[in-house]
């Protein structure tokens, strides 16, 4: 039999002579002591990262137990069934045809019937995709600051090292290839870069930017933000140049930005023709060269490559990088939008059929609907598509295909002759950037720019003022595309589970096409209120659900959409087809959310308020927690039962706390492990979970005017404690307690460390939101 290993610290555990006997594994789920085996530990104990505890802080009176934990994986079943949906396909398909549902749901851009028609909305849709980028309404008039490093010969052509000025402070390093022999003002073509680990020294780079100079063009190679010698790693390009969703920008708009002003730098050359400046790029590089050459007309000429797809792929395919991804951007324009507007200007679409990220067959569906707009102005034949046999990247027959387009286009003439491998045999290196600024400067300045955040040392009634107004904003910001949550939600009943009485399965219906697999376990008393439960690793994290069902609670225990058993854990893919780790599933979702207008956040945290109102609306859940003979309990006695939130882990801590301050009848709220500033992970280049991005959630509020929001309710906020011993949530809670105190409850705010072991805390917590009926029911436990 499989056995599954680990060492864990079973902190306060209390062992009762009961039939079945179990134990509370911190963050891993429970087991049956029939089903473990006990080892003494030698050495420190060794704690798993997802505990809430650090090593070696015993809680305030407190026995401590560590022991090392052999169990099988089947004990966790014993109290939570792992599966409430009767087909796991079900669950793992239900956010990707979720994402496929709301993206046919979205309306398309009508097709350009004639020239005066279009005429009038390009520039409509221009300037919303524009916005849309969150790029600057007026560019700089001046071309951007330059250094000249080096000029070197190497055979037929001169090649410039450069660093430019991309945007302020940030700047890019570049090599500008150009022909010895010819003289006078020549076309220029800007080679955006794809995400390739050397960037402009990647060999098909050199190939290509060497034989394109050779044929008459002043050819400019820059690396992309986060590659080549501008890199950090992968990585940050992935995951912290999201950021800029916090506060309100896009890091499509970064990059699109950069892009336009190295063609201002081209066209400010003596040596360039600026009537005859092209774009190209493969991959990455080729969906900024589409959007670039969406915004900006002076662009004379465009090759995308290996980047060109309709969106009922992408949401199939479930890849790429950020800058495939801008806010809102299928509503203003979908790809075969961005080809339109680049009408009537030649551009060329170059695929492979072994090209497994973009194929040939969404690329022709999004070339066949963008012709119309080239015939509607009489340039039919300047929107063309080349399929070649090659696999994705920047390969030879793309290569060529590109070469003659822009000499046909540029007006260089028609030459066929064969690349030349030799140029590319030597790589000119210019060093990393004079620069101190990365890909996440803009948004740690922007945060920096917005107005400041509320101060425990502010007037008390212009800063209850202020945090309504930012409750309000707040709303206003996680407003989703498909309306506000409901108190009326479908409710599905699946019956007592795993032969145990106190636990029943519910299928929760929000809203179309979603079904939130939920566990009601009951009390054993009358209820005291439902607290609703939720847990980034789904049910089986939740640790203290059995305890807060002893101590009189229905507790609902809720798998929010991409979490737990609707973990699309086989279904996402990223790269080259293969199964991307967890982490990436959830980016990908968020992406794919975030170009629909909505974010993952919001979506939660709507799900999230529409099962509090929906228990607010009906008292208590269906079939309700067993009553003690004799005391059955009066509709109104059932519809004054309070409703309380609790969130474990990094993320759903967060989504606690939101929902908790968008619905003030929610009667209290823990957050175990929730983060402490989006301000500080932006400040210390640090990226949160995907699922706490949402499009300027920060220019509404960060987490400690959240946490004010709660008050006068009990909140409850466990964390780890520091390398110093305090506890690590203390500077994000101090606004909260100046609210509280204000309001004359500072006794309802607790933090872990403070009043006892987080087994005791918890109860505390829980008797605040709902006060026992009798003396015997205070008891511990």
């Amino acid at each position: 039999m499989a056995v599954a290993r680990g060492i864990y610290d079973l902190g306060s555990v209390r062992l009762r002579r009961e039939d079945t006997l179990s134990l509370e594994l911190r963050g891993r789920g429970r087991a049956s002591l029939d089903s473990l085996v006990l080892v003494p530990m030698r050495g420190p104990p060794r704690i798993p990262r997802r505990s809430l505890r650090s090593p070696g802080s015993a809680p305030h009176g407190a026995s401590r137990v560590d022991l090392g934990i052999r169990f099988f994986r089947r004990s966790a079943r014993r109290i939570l069934p792992p599966r409430i949906l009767r087909d796991e396909r079900q669950g793992r398909q239900m956010l990707p045809r979720y994402l496929r549902r709301r993206l046919r749901a979205t309306p398309r851009q009508p097709p350009a019937t004639d020239r005066a028609t279009w005429t009038r909305r390009a520039p409509r849709i221009r300037a919303a995709l524009a916005r849309a980028l969150d790029l600057p309404p007026r560019r700089p008039a001046s071309p951007p600051r330059v250094r000249h490093l080096s000029t070197e010969t190497r055979g037929p052509l001169l090649v410039e090292r450069l660093f430019i000025e991309g945007s302020p402070g940030i700047w890019a390093s570049a090599l500008l290839y150009r022909p010895i022999a010819s003289t006078g003002r020549l076309p220029a073509v800007l080679h955006t870069l794809g995400h390739y680990g050397q960037g402009k020294h990647y060999r098909p780079s050199l190939i290509f930017d060497t034989n394109l100079a050779v044929r008459g063009f002043v050819v400019l190679s820059v690396d992309a933000l986060g590659m080549g010698e501008r890199a950090v790693n992968k990585e940050d390009h992935h995951f912290r140049g999201l950021l800029h969703w916090l506060v309100g920008q896009s890091t499509t708009g970064e990059m699109v930005g950069e892009v336009l002003r190295f063609v201002d730098y081209l066209r400010s050359r003596p040596d360039v023709d600026p009537a005859r400046v092209g774009l190209t790029g493969s991959s990455g590089g080729g969906t900024l060269t589409m959007y670039a050459t969406a915004v900006d007309t002076r662009i004379a000429a465009a090759a995308p490559l290996a980047a060109v797809a309709d969106w009922p792929w992408l949401f199939r395919f479930i890849g790429g990088d950020p800058e495939m991804y801008p806010h809102n951007v299928v509503a203003v324009a979908d790809y075969a939008t961005l080809l339109r507007l680049a009408a009537p200007r030649p551009v060329l679409v170059g695929v492979g059929r072994r090209d497994d990220m973009f194929p040939p067959r969404p690329a022709r569906r999004v070339v066949q609907r963008a012709r119309d707009a080239y015939r509607a102005l009489g340039a039919a034949d300047h929107l063309r598509l080349f399929v070649d046999r090659f696999p994705h990247g920047l390969k030879p027959g793309r290569r060529q295909a590109t070469y003659r387009f822009f000499q046909e286009h540029l007006g260089t003439g028609a030459d066929d002759r064969p690349e030349d491998v030799s140029l590319a045999l030597f790589s000119v290196t210019t060093g990393p950037p004079p620069c101190t600024r990365t890909l996440v400067s803009r948004p740690r300045d922007a945060a920096q720019g917005l107005p400041p955040p509320l101060r425990p040392g502010d007037d008390p009634f212009r800063a209850l003022a202020a945090l309504a107004a930012r409750r309000a904003l707040l709303e206003r910001t996680l407003a989703r595309p498909t309306g506000q949550p409901s108190a009326s939600l479908g409710v599905l009943p699946r019956g007592p589970l795993a032969g145990n009485p106190r636990t029943s399965g519910l299928l929760l219906q929000p809203e179309p096409g979603v079904s939130l697999p939920s566990l009601l376990v009951r009390g054993r008393r009358p209820s005291r209120g439902t607290i609703i439960y939720v847990a980034d690793g789904g049910r089986l994290a939740s640790c203290h659900a059995v305890t807060l069902a002893e101590a009189g609670f229905d507790v609902l225990l809720v798998d929010l959409l991409g979490l737990g058993e609707t973990t699309p854990t086989r279904r996402y893919r990223y790269g080259l087809g293969r199964p991307g780790p967890l982490f990436m599933q959830d980016f990908f979702g968020a992406a794919l959310l975030n170009v629909l207008g909505d974010s993952l956040m919001a979506m939660r945290v709507s799900q999230l308020r529409s099962v509090a109102r929906w228990l607010l609306r009906i008292g208590s859940p269906p079939g309700g927690a067993p009553r003690a003979p004799g005391k059955a309990q009066s509709a109104p006695a059932r519809a004054r039962l309070p409703v309380a939130l609790l969130g474990e882990g990094t993320e759903c801590g967060v989504l606690a706390l939101v929902a908790a301050a968008l619905e003030p009848r929610v009667a209290g709220v823990a957050a175990l492990g929730p983060l402490g500033s989006f301000r500080r992970e932006i400040d210390q280049a640090r990226f949160p979970a995907p699922g706490l991005l949402a499009y300027g959630l920060l220019e509404a509020v960060d987490l400690p005017q959240l946490m004010a929001m709660v008050a006068p309710r009990p909140l409850l906020v466990l964390g780890s404690r520091g390398p110093d011993g305090r506890p690590t949530l203390s500077p994000a809670l101090s606004l909260a307690r100046s609210f509280y105190r204000l309001l004359g409850h500072p006794h309802r705010l607790a933090e872990w460390g403070s009043h006892g072991s987080e087994h005791e805390m918890l109860l505390q917590w829980a008797r605040q939101v709902a006060p026992p009926a009798n003396a015997s029911d205070s008891h511990k436990p």
